[in-house]
């Protein structure tokens, strides 16, 4: 889910609640029936990019049939069974990945797409011309390393994501960054020594921090 997508919704949701203040609809009312739907989104949003399709696939069948399950519309028997099922296999999923180590992923490219759900993953990048990427963490953690990378003569720009979970980013000590992340009820700390504008690329890290943390720091 990238930063255009989590603006989407929030313009929906500041709509939605004018209309409760002005007395057209419930709000709280759709919330509790339709919230699965915010999901369903995040699935579609992850299965843009080839790298987190069958995340994304999964992520939107899964808040589908919790829509459903909300909507009464589920199977008497699939109805019963749903909560222990979802609680089984979220125990199953957490017991492998607390005993498998964090992933850890190497980008040559110019650009790249990553998404953590429920663990934790490093990016080490190594490009000779790095200009974009997208990086998405949902109640998990992940950590981008920029250290052996050279920017894009043209600049680079960085869209974080980080939804209950934390991102943190190591760069350069010498590189010129500037920081347009905003956070909503999160914090985005940037521990880099001041330094003076000069010449070369920048690095500009964009995007949100919903219930979550960003870190920068070289």
């Amino acid at each position: 889910m990238g930063i255009t997508t989590l603006g989407v919704l929030l313009i929906i949701a500041g709509g939605l609640l004018l209309a409760d203040r002005w007395g057209y609809v419930d709000f709280r009312a759709l919330a509790s029936t339709w919230w699965p739907l915010l999901i369903v989104v995040s699935g579609l949003a992850l299965m843009r990019d080839r790298s987190t399709r069958w995340l994304g696939a999964l992520t939107a069948l899964f808040g589908l049939l919790w829509q459903l399950n909300r909507l009464g519309l589920l199977p008497g028997g699939w109805a019963k069974a749903f909560w222990p099922a979802v609680l089984i296999l979220l125990g199953v999923y957490l017991v492998l990945r607390g005993a498998a180590p964090g992933r850890e992923a190497y980008e040559a490219g110019t650009t790249f797409t990553g998404a953590t759900l429920f663990g934790s993953r490093s990016h080490v990048v190594r490009s000779a011309g790095f200009r974009r990427a997208q990086v998405t963490t949902l109640f998990g953690d992940t950590a981008l390393d920029l250290r052996e990378t050279r920017l894009d003569p043209d600049g680079a720009y960085l869209d974080l994501v980080a939804v209950f979970g934390d991102i943190d980013v190591v760069v350069p000590a010498d590189w010129q960054v500037v920081v347009r992340t905003a956070s909503i009820l999160g914090e985005v700390h940037d521990r880099r020594a001041p330094k003076p504008p000069g010449p070369g690329p920048v690095l500009t890290i964009g995007g949100a921090a919903v219930f979550g943390d960003v870190e920068i720091r070289s």
